[in-house]
């Protein structure tokens, strides 16, 4: 399988690691997918930053998640995303200003947001069709979703 498609995959499978409490292995597919077939696109690159970050969070380890932010906002400067959850970082820390700072870029950057296409995809009817609008999903999808 070619680099590129392995991208997503990883990021799911880190995501859900998440989900279950099981940091330090998405944190080791995110050392691994940025070493041997690190995302061209900006987005997928900060994502794969940031969830690295998460995980260091849950490691409790905050300095190894400011450096995984510091990252993915070099990756992409416009990301609220980013900018939000080093807020949160900051708030562990004990540095307020640092995290009200950082809040408030998120608020600013979010504008630019940019969704995680798969998401879209559970949620809404991808519309193939010249004009068609996008609309709701006819499958019933829960409003919250909980992994056991």
């Amino acid at each position: 399988m070619m680099p590129w498609r392995r991208t997503r995959p990883t990021l799911n499978a880190a995501f859900t690691d998440m989900q279950f409490n099981e940091y330090q292995k998405a944190a080791d597919r995110m050392a691994a997918l940025t070493r041997l077939a690190p995302p061209a696109n900006k987005v997928l690159l900060a994502t794969a930053y940031m969830t690295w970050g998460a995980a260091r969070m849950g490691l409790h380890d905050l300095k190894g998640a400011d450096r995984m932010l510091d990252l993915a906002l070099q990756a992409n400067p416009d990301s609220s995303a980013a900018y939000g959850l080093w807020s949160e970082a900051k708030r562990l820390e004990g540095d307020q200003a640092a995290a009200d700072r950082l809040h408030q870029k998120a608020q600013e950057s979010a504008a630019t947001f940019e969704n995680y296409s798969e998401v879209g995809a559970l949620y809404f009817h991808l519309s193939w069709r010249d004009n068609e609008p996008v609309i709701r999903s006819e499958f019933a999808n829960p409003d919250v979703v909980k992994f056991h």
